[in-house]
């Protein structure tokens, strides 16, 4: 499957919910999203508090034109954006990734399903391993981790819980060793939501 086709699958309960990649017309419903979550949703999701412009610089990379070493995602709940997900190469075959969910959605399962559909898009794009940090406080995604794939890996260190996903599924060949066009700086990938 092309990771730029959207991917109709279901929740935890049962709801229909619709994975596609971000498009830049996305932009005000990701401002949306942010705009409706709480300050701890928010501070789950940005290394600390974040300003509105701040926000507004995330909302736009959320956004931007799909590129080589970086992808996103977005869950669409019945027309409703409820949650993003994205990675960005940090390395030859690293990538540092992120999710967020609204939190009156949490505890569906759409982060896990952002973050399968975004080691689905890494896997075809080189990537053998997805890294994430994750505030210790953060019960949502922590939650979420202890049902990672198998490979998985977690370490803490200064209440930064640090996840790494392998991209690579039972039984899949992995990843070309070609080194990607371009790798960019590594960016911490805070997560929320689960």
């Amino acid at each position: 499957m092309n990771h730029d086709e959207p991917v109709d699958t279901r929740t935890t309960d049962g709801a229909a919910i619709r994975l596609r990649p971000a498009v830049p017309a996305d932009l005000p419903a990701v401002r949306h999203l942010y705009d409706r979550a709480s300050t701890a949703n928010l501070r789950s999701r940005f290394p600390s508090l974040p300003s509105r412009p701040e926000i507004e610089a995330d909302a736009r990379r959320i956004c931007r034109a799909r590129a080589p070493g970086r992808h996103t995602v977005v869950a669409d709940l019945a027309g409703e954006l409820v949650g993003v997900g994205s990675y960005e190469r940090c390395g030859w075959r690293r990538a540092d990734f992120s999710v967020f969910v609204d939190e009156r959605h949490h505890g569906r399962g759409i982060g896990a399903l952002l973050l399968e559909q975004l080691a689905a898009a890494a896997r075809r794009d080189g990537v053998v391993e997805l890294t994430g940090d994750v505030l210790g406080g953060n019960s949502a995604m922590l939650s979420m981790a202890g049902h990672l794939p198998p490979g998985a890996r977690t370490s803490i260190e200064s209440g930064i819980v640090t996840v790494e996903v392998p991209t690579s599924a039972p039984g899949r060949p992995e990843p070309s060793a070609a080194p990607p066009a371009r790798a960019v700086p590594r960016r911490r990938g805070w997560v929320s939501g689960r």
